[in-house]
């Protein structure tokens, strides 16, 4: 991971809401990251756009589709199943609906499949994506 992507500084977070960095930048969602499970989960099309794909949404069988650089993944909310490319990937915690109107998913997962770095800082309560 290079500097450039990583924040310049990770303030002390004494709140220990959970924080998202994507290459250095504070992201701040309508919703903010829950934890489920050991897992952060996310607003979906916010981390989606964040991370530069397209997202598209069938409500008929409630399946997301997002594209990035060549790079298809599909998720459906409630299944612990997902799609890379069309390969079958099972997940910890299923992309789930929270008050009825904000669909969340695990922000390692989506970040990893479309070719993002993950990691975790306990101290500060931070997930790190980079990008590079």
């Amino acid at each position: 991971m290079s500097a450039s992507t990583l924040p310049t500084f990770i303030p002390i977070n004494q709140s220990k809401d959970i924080v998202i960095f994507i290459d250095g930048e504070l992201q701040v969602f309508k919703k903010a990251p829950v934890e489920i499970n050991g897992r952060t989960l996310v607003p979906l099309r916010a981390i989606f756009e964040a991370l530069g794909a397209r997202v598209d949404w069938d409500e008929a069988t409630q399946t997301v589709t997002a594209m990035k650089d060549g790079t298809t993944i599909k998720l459906t909310i409630g299944s612990k199943v997902a799609y890379k490319n069309g390969k079958k990937l099972n997940l910890d915690v299923p992309a789930q609906l929270f008050n009825g109107d904000t669909t969340m998913v695990p922000i390692r997962f989506v970040s990893e499949a479309l070719g993002a770095k993950v990691t975790w800082d306990g101290y500060s309560n931070a997930v790190i994506i980079s990008n590079d």
